[in-house]
């Protein structure tokens, strides 16, 4: 269960807990017990839950935008592409480059869209694109589609963007492999 969500749930929990089981008689708040014992509660702890529970409420609203902002980033970058003529990022489903005037053929667009879509199905989940998830992808393309191409591509990005990346090994391993069956 993400975070943001159990948060959310336990701010409604601290919420109805607040509300139904703290009674106030005459001024004096109170927890009453099964066993006829009561715990009394000051007016300060009694809005400090409260306030533990807006915070708890705030903090899921939160984790909830931030992990919906960080999927919109990975679908934005799926819908760029590099033009091959002038290497300009440009949207995916463009036809003419506006940098070069570089002009994409409709079969190659097609290809292009059906391949992208079913990327975005396979990888629809994601939440953040990190190195392992682009090794997945690049496995993919070699084995699974033997588009040795877009596997390149993809253990490229691992190589710039994550140059710490324990993956590196394989990383180089995997494009020595293509560059000799190329």
């Amino acid at each position: 269960m993400p975070l943001g969500i159990f948060l959310l749930i336990a701010s409604l929990a601290m919420s109805i807990f607040l509300v139904t089981f703290v009674n106030n008689i005459m001024g004096i708040r109170y927890i009453g017990s099964a066993f006829g014992n009561h715990i009394v509660i000051t007016d300060s702890g009694y809005f400090v839950a409260w306030l533990i529970a807006l915070a708890l409420f705030a903090a899921g609203i939160w984790n909830i935008l931030e992990d919906a902002k960080k999927k919109k980033e990975v679908v934005n970058k799926f819908d760029q592409k590099k033009c091959p003529k002038c290497a300009e990022t440009i949207k995916f489903e463009a036809q003419v480059c506006k940098h070069c005037g570089y002009e994409y053929d409709i079969q190659e667009l097609e290809k292009e869209l059906g391949n992208r879509k079913k990327l975005l199905q396979q990888h629809e989940n994601i939440e953040v694109m990190d190195d392992y998830k682009l090794l997945q992808i690049a496995y993919d393309f070699q084995y699974n589609q033997h588009d040795y191409k877009k596997a390149r591509y993809y253990l490229e990005i691992i190589k710039k963007e994550f140059p710490q990346s324990e993956y590196l090994l394989h990383v180089e391993q995997r494009l020595r492999e293509m560059s000799s069956k190329s």
